[in-house]
């Protein structure tokens, strides 16, 4: 925090691109944090959590690792906000928005495709492989890397000397997403739930992780 700190002069955003990184961060924010509300509402709680909430060192773990994330995707958006300069659109801008668009419809859409799943009679105990969930076995997923890289490419032009550190935006979205707690936990549920019937293992098979 302390080097963001140094190279960032916080104030109204001093252009269209910075304004456009706004919005997106906006937009995903809202969209995100609207689906798990609701999802909580239905469902009456959050599964994932069912067992590290019983103790408080894990649950808090988990919340400071979901801040961490938060704060380290947003760095580029930070830096290039938070900055002095003056910042034009540019090609870059167009590529990343482009990127961004990307991603956030393959969210959108996998993620209401597997709410109408469940939603449908005859889901319980099944495992969803039609739609996005055809091509990849975490789509949603998929496309929030892709979208945290859409935003880091528009912030590339503007970045310089220690403000480089922001690359770590999209690389640490896919670490933890692939590595520590997105895929690895949703991988070990559903292969306990269905990992001895023949037609999870098809499905494993000739279905990619992401893509």
């Amino acid at each position: 925090m302390a080097l963001l700190a140094t190279t960032a002069h916080f104030g109204p955003p001093r252009s269209k691109a910075n304004t456009l990184l706004l919005v997106l961060c906006g937009v995903w924010a809202l969209r995100l944090g609207t689906y798990l509300f609701l999802r909580i509402h239905r469902d009456g709680a959050d599964k994932r959590f069912a067992k590290i909430k019983t103790s408080f060192m894990r649950f808090g773990m988990s919340w400071t690792l979901q801040g961490l994330w938060v704060f380290l995707a947003l760095c580029p958006v930070i830096v290039v906000v938070g900055s002095a300069q003056w910042h034009h659109a540019s090609i870059w801008t167009a590529v990343g928005a482009a990127l961004w668009c990307i991603g956030f419809g393959v969210e959108i859409v996998s993620d209401w495709q597997k709410w109408q799943f469940r939603a449908s009679s005859g889901s319980a105990g099944q495992f969803i492989q039609t739609g996005l969930w055809a091509w990849s076995r975490h789509p949603n997923y998929a496309g929030e890397i892709l979208l945290w890289t859409g935003i880091f490419i528009i912030c590339v032009p503007m970045l310089e000397g220690r403000q480089w550190v922001a690359a770590i935006s999209p690389l640490f979205t896919l670490l933890l997403l692939t590595k520590v707690s997105g895929v690895p936990m949703l991988e070990a549920s559903a292969d306990a739930r269905w990992g001895s019937r023949p037609e999870y293992a098809d499905y494993k098979k000739r279905t990619p992780v992401l893509w």
